[in-house]
């Protein structure tokens, strides 16, 4: 699945009508047929409210199909009648069918018109909508928020900047957003995110070749999982599937470094194995039991000025190495990660207060030979770049800073970003509240340096990773509740999320 930015798809539309030879009316139609399939048959009342460009133009041809269904369909227009173009087309062969047309205009009940409708087709505004809404669109949507029973938006709810996930002073809140071909960017950003409701992406005969040229982002789902993760054979053993090294654990932050390593043996690894400091050693042992310990020199239970060296002597033996679960922010940490990044070529994932170590001079990353995952939230992400960043702008930055430190980054968060240091980006659409509870991103940590262990690209690691650890999440909300689920809920359903 691709999501874009609004000239991508306009680019996409362009290449498919000049170089596809797809005639846009065609295209019309096929958005229309997606939008008609995903509608409730036989509901009632169907009201479709239509502006003015090819948005309204596909609302038409769904008011046209639906009548050929014999369902009782109003169209309303907002924006007056001066069409152009493939929507003019599809607005004259409905007026010969004598469809029930309205202009609205400030003397309607626009609240009485939208209640008498089972169903509210948006199709008003599309990705073209600029600036702030105001007039009668804007009281329009104000009352199919207000009144509507059930919401579907063509291609994108009316008054959404799909680039930037900003709102242009009011916006349609949908049940369901049928949108065309590719997700668009503002749909994964906020406050657009919390507009669009479930997103159908359907195709509407763009070929897939000219939407792989025109760039934007993937975003991650199970078909794509299922060819990244790593397979397993009859003829191996533990060794085959990695050795996984997690550095982390102070006094009173036990539980993280358990959480990471538990959560590295559940994905998959063969042997895992957390340095921890010496003094905790003991409590870790019995929390562990499949996983492994390291008890390393420690000074009241928090790591000593000369732990990066021993660490990095022992890392030579394992495939990838977590560095951050619990690990806290004493003196020394800084020291330690500087050692670690200088002196180990291993695949490196830095978690947690591994990152708050990192932000006091992130400018070691440019010296390193090895591969590097960063996986901050935003707080940590404008620790490190010293900066406040604008949730507009995410995708652009995610892109210069993973290249001015040729890393592998990700920004955790809803719709969790994966961005290597050429510029390819992926976007997660799995995962839910529940997930905001404490040691969760521990867990992401454990999964990932797993798949880091085993899989050579440490992108698509990063990306497999953050996409099971949402879906093992929502499997979590599923049994126990968004409320009631913890990270070790997350790591129970890791096993039946991997083998689906």
């Amino acid at each position: 699945m691709k999501a874009c930015y609004k000239e991508q798809m306009r680019e996409a539309d362009r290449a498919a009508s000049e170089l596809g030879g797809i005639p846009g009316i065609l295209l019309m139609e096929h958005a229309a047929y997606a939008v008609l399939e995903a509608l409730p048959k036989n509901a009632g009342s169907y009201g479709i409210f239509c502006g003015k460009g090819n948005n309204a133009g596909d609302g038409f041809a769904v008011a046209r199909m639906l009548m050929s269904s014999g369902e009782r369909v109003s169209v309303y227009l907002a924006c007056g009648d001066g069409f152009l173009g493939d929507c003019a087309v599809n607005y004259e062969i409905l007026k010969r069918m004598n469809a029930d047309i309205m202009t609205l205009d400030h003397s309607s009940d626009l609240e009485k018109i939208v209640s008498a409708h089972s169903v509210t087709v948006d199709a008003i505004y599309g990705t073209g909508v600029r600036g702030e809404i105001s007039g009668l669109a804007s009281d329009l949507i104000k009352a199919i928020n207000l009144r509507a029973k059930q919401v579907y938006s063509v291609d994108v709810p009316s008054g959404m900047d799909s680039n930037t996930g900003g709102i242009c002073g009011v916006c349609v809140k949908a049940d369901v957003t049928v949108t065309f071909a590719a997700y668009k960017i503002g749909m994964f950003l906020y406050p657009a995110a919390n507009y669009a409701g479930q997103v159908r992406v359907c195709s509407i005969g763009i070929p897939e070749h000219i939407l792989d040229s025109c760039g934007g982002a993937e975003v991650i789902d199970a078909d794509m999982a299922r060819k990244m993760i790593p397979q397993r054979h009859n003829n191996s053993h533990k060794g085959t599937y990695g050795k996984t090294l997690v550095i982390g654990g102070s006094a009173g932050m036990t539980g993280a470094v358990c959480l990471a390593a538990k959560a590295a043996l559940t994905s998959g690894c063969g042997i895992v194995t957390s340095a921890v400091p010496a003094s905790l050693n003991p409590i870790l042992e019995t929390k562990l039991t499949e996983e492994m310990t390291i008890p390393i020199t420690d000074e009241d239970g928090h790591f000593g000025a000369c732990a990066g060296e021993r660490i990095a002597e022992i890392a030579d033996g394992f495939d990838a190495v977590l560095f951050g679960p619990g690990i806290g922010r004493d003196e020394y940490i800084c020291d330690m990660l500087e050692y670690i990044v200088m002196n180990t070529d291993l695949p490196l994932i830095i978690d947690a207060d591994g990152l708050y170590a990192l932000a006091k001079n992130p400018d070691i990353l440019k010296k390193r030979r090895g591969k590097t995952v960063l996986t901050p939230h935003m707080g940590e992400m404008e620790r490190l770049c010293g900066r406040k960043l604008a949730e507009s702008h995410k995708l652009e930055f995610c892109r210069y800073f993973a290249k001015e430190y040729g890393i592998t980054l990700v920004l955790k968060g809803h719709h969790t970003l994966v961005t290597d240091g050429n510029g390819r980006q992926y976007i997660n659409n799995t995962g839910n509240s529940g997930m905001a509870t404490a040691g969760s991103g521990d867990v992401l940590g454990g999964i990932i340096v797993s798949l880091a262990a085993r899989m050579e690209n440490i992108t698509d690691a990063a990306a497999l990773g953050v996409y099971l650890h949402g879906c093992a999440g929502d499997a979590a909300a599923e049994k126990l509740g968004e409320n009631g689920m913890r990270a070790s809920s997350i790591i129970d359903c890791i096993p039946q999320i991997m083998r689906t």
